[in-house]
């Protein structure tokens, strides 16, 4: 029996775990404190803003009866009456004057807007009729070539056998200076186009 409450007997628990379950204790009690300590800021910031809300609703309050006392007065009335009828015609003329400053304003932009456009059209229509005329130089300069170096091929063509071996080198040469002239100026010409597309395709400012 004796061996029996031995084994069942409760084994102490050690002093350790009461330290921790004290400081436990006291770090919730701080944690508590803290938390108390805001509600309490906080109930204080809500009445001091319900003192300020009572205050402006005495102020409202007692401009109303102010108002409600001067309302009495015939005289008084008519002031008031004529004073509201003045801010509403104040009212609708500063609206008109905005309505027409900014038509003003409108027609003003319009007209720069007119002036700087029909003088990027006019430059434009400039910029255009030069390209048209240095193309137009320059097919006759290309087709000029391309008569010149077929009257010297059929020169070349024309030349007999022994004209052929004594000047056939140096006309061959001036040949192929014509050739690449034409080449350059055929060149010269796609840029021109080129040039005169940018100039009908330019967007307005």
């Amino acid at each position: 029996m004796a061996s029996l409450t031995g084994i069942f007997k409760a084994v102490p628990e050690p002093p350790q775990q009461d330290n921790d379950k004290l400081v436990d204790l006291f770090r919730n009690r701080a944690e508590l404190k803290k938390e108390f300590a805001s509600l309490r800021d906080e109930k204080y910031k809500l009445q001091d803003r319900i003192k300020e809300h009572r205050a402006s609703i005495e102020r409202v309050e007692q401009k109303l009866n102010h108002l409600e006392s001067l309302l009495l007065d015939p005289e008084w009335v008519h002031n008031v009456v004529t004073f509201y009828q003045l801010r509403r015609l104040s009212a609708h003329c500063t609206s008109r004057l905005a309505r027409f400053s900014e038509q003003l304003k409108q027609q003003r932009e319009k007209r720069i807007f007119n002036k700087v456009l029909s003088a990027w059209r006019n430059e434009q229509e400039q910029e255009r009729e030069k390209a048209e005329a240095a193309i137009g130089e320059q097919r006759m300069q290309v087709q000029l070539l391309e008569d010149q170096l077929q009257a010297e091929r059929h020169r070349l063509d024309m030349m007999g056998g022994l004209s052929r071996m004594m000047k056939g080198k140096a006309q061959a040469e001036v040949i192929e200076g014509i050739e690449l002239s034409l080449r350059e100026a055929h060149s010269k010409e796609s840029e021109l186009l080129y040039e005169l597309e940018r100039i009908e395709n330019a967007e307005p400012p």
